[in-house]
């Protein structure tokens, strides 16, 4: 009885430790201030619409020369927000801070769910926000090794964000692969797909050995069935990057 009654001791104990711990929180923790907030905020509201121009016009450039169009982010902009606003608090420019060791961008869009190729373009706009599209843009395609990051056909996707004020602007641009989850999802099809033929399969040759069914006899019953899922698993994968 006691055995049956332990587990529910410690998770009542568990649960009263978290509520307390988050009473103490509320009560230490100092109210954020409403105005920041709100100027933040608003600042984003009119950045916005910057960023959306910066993106069409990246398409635009790439359309020109052939290139699929990116598909925008809304977890790449805000990922693309964070490094601006960090290069503009801690003062530099670049793809990594001083006193890091790693690449603050990649872990970023890890976060947000992407793996593969990744890329990051910087830029520091000198002016007012009517010019910063063409002048980013612009200094982008003049250099080359931002030019070959920019038009790079193996990205899919990009988000855009900026941090600043008055007429000093630091501009990112982040561009990704693939997303994580669709990696995984690829695999796990894939995977799936295999282990309903493989004659190494523990499932397969066991059931097949219970219905008494020759593995030549199932082959050739599941090959239209496995054509059929492969398709769907392709269509389901290409709406998954459409929709990401």
């Amino acid at each position: 009885m006691l055995l049956r009654r332990t587990p529910i001791v410690v998770c009542a104990t568990v649960l009263a430790m978290a509520l307390l711990t988050g009473c103490n929180l509320e009560r230490t923790s100092a109210p954020p201030s409403r105005g920041s907030e709100g100027d933040a905020a608003s600042t984003q509201e009119a950045l916005r619409p910057v960023g959306e121009a910066l993106k069409v016009r990246v398409n635009r450039d790439r359309d020109v020369l052939g290139l699929s169009a990116l598909i925008a982010s809304q977890a790449l902009d805000e990922a693309a927000r964070l490094r601006a606003e960090d290069m503009l608090i801690r003062g530099y420019l670049g793809a990594i801070g001083p006193g890091d060791t790693s690449v603050a961008a990649q872990e970023l869009m890890a976060v947000a769910g992407y793996s593969g190729q990744l890329g990051e373009l910087v830029y520091e706009h000198l002016g007012p926000l009517s010019a910063l599209t063409e002048s980013t843009v612009g200094a982008w395609m003049t250099s080359d090794a931002h030019r070959k990051l920019l038009l790079d056909t193996r990205f899919q996707f990009l988000g855009a964000g900026m941090a600043g004020g008055s007429e000093e602007w630091i501009v990112v641009v982040l561009f990704a692969e693939v997303p994580a989850q669709l990696v995984v999802t690829a695999y796990q099809a894939g995977n799936g797909l295999i282990n309903l033929v493989t004659p190494t399969s523990a499932v397969v040759m066991g059931g097949l050995a219970i219905a008494r069914v020759g593995y030549g006899t199932w082959l050739k019953f599941s090959w239209p069935l496995l054509i059929l899922l492969a398709l769907l698993t392709m269509a389901v994968l290409t709406a998954g990057v459409l929709l990401s």
